[in-house]
């Protein structure tokens, strides 16, 4: 493995900014200081985020909103929402299993940062996602937030899963770089 001074400076910055949706490409879209939208929506700041030297995705919450259930949130880098999803159980388990061992499928992007440009294992996340995130992460100094905010869950057509409105809307309006369900 490569000192951690090394790791990320081996990674080259992804070029375009965008990523891809059954090979058409989707570009980012601008979003002028996110920070005001989303509280506008009543969106608070539940996490901030941090991309350490040696390719470790750290996320630090300060907010008691980590504590509650069914929650929509915005993952913010450089004023612009990269990523946005929902949790229907407690919202700091969407992230964590107990401690800092990390669940869900940001679990796998540590990982794929650190292994870059190795693919990982069926189910992780791809070279080009990990590029992208050291990319975004790197222009902001490091640095992201999470906001985040409760939501109302509708059953799906089929009745077997549970939808978010809100996140539908955000996917919609802001074509999330690093959402893979709107690629």
């Amino acid at each position: 493995m490569a000192v951690a001074g090394e790791l990320l400076d081996r990674i080259p910055d992804s070029d375009p900014l965008y990523m891809f949706k059954d090979g058409r490409p989707i570009p980012p879209v601008d979003v002028d200081c996110a920070h005001q939208p989303l509280t506008a929506q009543q969106f608070a700041l539940a996490a901030r985020t941090e991309l350490l030297n040696d390719g470790t995705l750290r996320i630090t919450f300060g907010s008691d909103i980590a504590l509650k259930e069914r929650i929509v949130y915005a993952w913010v880098i450089d004023d612009t929402i990269v990523r946005c999803g929902k949790s229907q159980g407690v919202f700091y388990k969407r992230f964590f299993k107990g401690g800092n061992l990390m669940s869900g499928s940001e679990k796998y992007v540590t990982p794929a940062i650190q292994a870059y440009p190795v693919p990982q294992p069926r189910g992780g996340t791809p070279p080009k996602e990990a590029q992208l995130w050291v990319t975004l992460f790197r222009r902001a100094g490091g640095h992201g937030l999470i906001y985040a905010k409760r939501a109302e869950f509708v059953p799906s057509p089929s009745g077997r899963t549970m939808l978010c409105p809100e996140e539908v809307v955000l996917l919609r309006r802001h074509h999330p770089a690093l959402n893979r369900s709107d690629r």
